[in-house]
């Protein structure tokens, strides 16, 4: 069993360790109390320097905790450094005493300056992932924008029909009206044609078909062909018209 006096020398830190993660240097070290009966009524002081290998002027860190960290930032890149912990009790409990003697130092060197502005591995996959989904999501943008161009019917352009009857009419589609007056153009299943129409000449008179009654269930039509072209002529049923002989 080991005892101690109200007021002492505490043994020198010793396994000063270093580790560096995302940008931070973090500094570990043992206090040669862990296992002490008291260890619960001794409370540590720790004072952490570092300074750049053979500068006299350095930076000191107090903690109450055996371990320290500071930014890579905070340093000089691509330069040597060295770091030192010592211990003290904590006046303020019932224990108190000096400072133990300096841990040995630990050198190591920071990176250098180019290395802080090159991306880290982590953000380079990242950047790849996004640029591979973005790539991925115009990619089914424009083949969703064909496939649906193919959907859509195009409606063919009327220009090609009308041009013979631009050609002789000169423009002048009243004429065409003229040819096109009477019950001709009240029939909707009448089979004209632009070829027929063409045989109507601008300076034809109007053509004057007598009215017929429409075409009923009972009735059927015919074209018959003449000079200015197909004219549907109506015939009653037989059996109709024998009806209303016999009536």
């Amino acid at each position: 069993l080991e005892f101690i006096s109200v007021r002492f020398k505490p043994k020198t830190p010793f396994n000063l360790t270093l580790q560096y993660a995302n940008g931070t240097y973090h500094f570990f070290w043992k206090s040669g109390y862990e296992t002490h009966t008291y260890r619960t009524a001794l409370i540590f002081m720790y004072e952490f320097k570092y300074y750049k290998d053979g500068d006299p002027t350095s930076v000191s860190v107090e903690s109450d905790k055996e371990m320290i960290q500071t930014e890579e930032m905070k340093l000089d890149p691509d330069t040597m450094y060295a770091v030192m912990v010592k211990s003290k009790v904590d006046d303020r409990q019932v224990y108190g005493g000096t400072w133990s003697d300096w841990s040995s130092a630990v050198k190591w060197k920071t990176a250098y300056k180019g290395e802080y502005n090159e991306p880290s591995q982590v953000n380079k996959i990242a950047i790849g992932m996004f640029a591979m989904v973005g790539l991925l999501i115009l990619l089914m943008s424009i083949l969703a924008a064909r496939f649906k161009m193919k959907d859509i019917s195009w409606v063919p352009t009327p220009a090609t029909y009308f041009q013979p009857l631009y050609q002789n009419y000169q423009g002048n589609f009243q004429s065409l009206n003229l040819c096109l007056s009477g019950d001709v153009l009240s029939l909707k299943d009448s089979a004209l044609s632009l070829e027929s129409l063409m045989g109507c000449k601008a300076s034809e008179a109007p053509v004057i078909i007598n009215p017929v009654p429409a075409c009923f269930k009972q009735d059927y039509c015919t074209l018959t062909d003449t000079p200015t072209g197909p004219i549907p002529t109506f015939t009653r049923d037989v059996e109709q018209d024998k009806n209303t002989s016999n009536d």
